[in-house]
């Protein structure tokens, strides 16, 4: 599963409440209770997520570099 396909299965959903799914669904109690829908859910906040954290890194990398040499 690619970012998109994933961002597509999760929807407009803020952050906050994508981190609270995965977090739901990843409970040892989830584990064997989840259906096939909720293990690609998981799998797609997951990815979206990790995407998210990517870009904010380099956007902060990117900061970081623009007041080093604009100082």
């Amino acid at each position: 599963m690619d970012y998109h396909e994933a961002k597509k299965i999760m929807g407009n959903q803020p952050t906050y409440a994508i981190r609270n799914m995965v977090k739901v669904l990843s409970l040892p109690i989830s584990t064997f209770l989840n259906t096939d829908e909720d293990n690609k859910r998981l799998q797609a906040g997951k990815i979206v997520l990790e995407r998210e954290k990517t870009v904010a890194q380099q956007k902060q990398v990117l900061l970081n570099w623009y007041d080093k040499s604009h100082k």
